[in-house]
């Protein structure tokens, strides 16, 4: 699902990137997750239904991307590529329904306003969901790159070891 990047914003090394995008999104992550979780558990009776269980899902969804984000930073340095699948398969399968729903919103806005005001805050609003959905879809992107930049790496490294050894046996076979 994610198109090859090798560098990150034409700059930026790949192992670079990955890791400084592990460590931006988990401490985003993590702000999130208390953005939504301290109201939830300071004003649980006086909040409505609809908006608690609104809180808890985003809570427990920013819990789980921040719990993605550490996995992806101890992946990056220690360049174990499996630990980057949580993140991409979690940002790649946010990233789309995010900027599909955004597009919907827009097309939408109009019909559900009359008022320019309370039309305006939301454009502004929809129109930086979409921007992080592009940014995390790209980042996505990026991360797997780089994942697959060590799973080809570890392949060679295997394959140089395998032909190390066969022709030390083939050596010792000829001494």
């Amino acid at each position: 699902m994610c198109f090859p990047v090798y560098d990150c914003l034409f700059c930026i090394k790949l192992d670079v990137a990955t890791k400084i995008i592990g460590i931006v999104y988990t401490i985003l992550t993590a702000g999130l997750t208390v953005l939504f979780g301290v109201p939830l558990v300071l004003a649980w009776d006086a909040l409505p239904h609809s908006r608690a269980c609104f809180y808890a899902a985003m809570a427990l969804a920013m819990g789980a991307l921040c719990v993605a984000s550490c996995v992806l930073i101890l992946g990056a340095f220690w360049e174990k590529p499996f630990f980057f699948l949580p993140w991409v398969v979690t940002a790649s399968l946010t990233s789309v329904p995010l900027m599909a729903t955004c597009v919907v919103g827009m097309v939408t806005l109009p019909l559900r306003h009359a008022s320019a005001d309370s039309a305006a805050d939301e454009s502004c609003i929809i129109s930086v969901y979409f921007v992080h959905a592009i940014l995390l879809f790209y980042f996505s992107c990026v991360v797997n790159s780089r994942r697959k930049e060590l799973l080809v790496r570890e392949k060679n490294i295997a394959i140089d070891s395998l032909m190390f050894s066969t022709i030390q046996n083939e050596y010792r076979d000829k001494v």
